[in-house]
């Protein structure tokens, strides 16, 4: 019965099988034209090598510090051999813009909390106004440059080049980053601990944004807008609870550790990549093979 099922050749076992021969069929075509194959896993064996050695000597590379300077340096000594052009820049940004919004927003709500129940609603509304106009500027809109708030640093950038054999019409730019993120507070893949210390604050400060604005058009109507009040009974209710749960903001305050992990998932090993790819594309250059009139960018 098996034998009878393997003759049959049903429709996925005949596309794998036109795969498997659509590849031979390649690979003789390669080995007959003289055309070398792209040897990702040597590229990919060094690349590991490279974020290694990064690793080692560089372990926590917060952005602007001296670690990632250095880092960037020694990234520049592996393009340099391989690139028409290679540079060290410096930028001015905020490196801490993202993790600071939490410890803002945590010192907002108990500002807010305390301008309530002092009976000064209006002013825990423009608390609540100001914090989020200024996490929206630095999260969604500046993102730690130009018009941030926040302290600067200078922040170390390597870009290398390849030119094409011809003029350049056309570029490529490929970017990875060398920097590493801060530690949390929180156990390693521990959802519930993170839904804790960050989502909870977040829903948190929602509703204490809404109560506040509750309140504050109560007073508006009532004509106690700017004066001294006890809260209406609903809002008050509102008020307790919100204040009894305020402790979810220490979590959220104390989420980012001032520690940095020696990471390299998605930032040093892509930069290292980068490193190999450029001396495969310098390689083919110096081979006569280079591209004909695409620039390439290495960022």
């Amino acid at each position: 019965m098996l034998y009878f099922l393997l003759m049959l050749r049903l429709p996925w076992m005949q596309k794998k099988i036109q795969k498997k021969e659509l590849f031979e069929e390649d690979r003789k075509a390669r080995k007959v034209e003289g055309m070398e194959s792209f040897k990702a896993s040597r590229l990919a064996s060094i690349s590991l090598e490279k974020c290694q050695e990064l690793v080692s000597s560089f372990p926590e590379r917060k952005a602007g510090s001296e670690e990632t300077r250095k880092c960037a340096r020694r990234l520049l000594e592996f393009f340099s051999p391989y690139s028409d052009d290679c540079i060290i820049t410096s930028e001015k940004a905020s490196c801490s813009g993202y993790y600071d919004i939490f410890r803002i927003i945590s010192l907002s709500a108990i500002a807010m909390l305390v301008f309530s129940w002092i009976g000064f609603p209006s002013v825990s509304l423009l608390c609540a106004v100001l914090t989020v106009l200024f996490s929206v500027n630095e999260f969604f809109l500046c993102k730690g440059k130009n018009k941030s708030f926040l302290s600067f640093s200078d922040l170390t950038n390597v870009h290398a080049v390849i030119n094409p054999e011809g003029d350049a019409e056309k570029t490529i730019v490929l970017s990875a980053h060398h920097d590493s993120a801060p530690a949390m507070n929180v156990p390693a893949n521990d959802r519930n601990s993170l839904i804790v210390s960050m989502y909870l604050p977040f829903i948190h400060f929602i509703l204490l944004c809404l109560t506040v604005f509750c309140y504050t058009v109560s007073d508006a109507i009532e004509g106690k807008f700017l004066s001294f009040n006890l809260p209406p009974l609903a809002i008050g209710i509102f008020l307790v609870i919100l204040t009894l749960s305020s402790p979810l903001y220490y979590r959220l305050f104390t989420l980012v550790s001032s520690h940095y992990v020696p990471g390299a998932g998605d930032n040093l090993i892509s930069s290292c990549i980068l490193t190999e790819l450029a001396h495969y594309f310098h390689w083919k250059k110096e081979n006569g093979e280079g591209l004909e009139d695409t620039r390439l960018v290495f960022a």
